[in-house]
């Protein structure tokens, strides 16, 4: 029973080693990396308010797009998100894309 426990405690205790994959997106070669169980989840819990309306101007799919690709790309950038009179960096990839 201890060697099962300290075979999954090593595991967690090592580093995460991201899967990543080159897709094509808008002309060019985006490095796109695969969402964990819980980013998927999240992503879920930030595009629904509270009461499980969606949010008026993004969708999980969007969050999910920013989170597998955040590492390439800046969606943060602050003269990006004015440029597309977006709040929030989740609105940006149905407007830039």
């Amino acid at each position: 029973m201890s060697d099962k426990l300290e075979k999954y405690l090593s595991k967690g205790k090592s580093g995460r080693k991201d899967d990543t994959i080159t897709v094509p997106a808008d002309g060019e070669e985006w490095s796109v990396r695969r969402l964990t169980t819980i980013e998927v989840r999240r992503a879920y819990e930030l595009a629904y308010e509270e009461n499980g309306d969606p949010k008026d101007s993004y969708n999980e799919i969007d969050v999910m797009i920013v989170k597998a690709t955040e590492h390439e790309f800046d969606w943060n950038n602050k003269d990006l998100l004015l440029a597309f009179n977006c709040t929030s960096k989740y609105e940006l990839p149905p407007r830039i894309l």
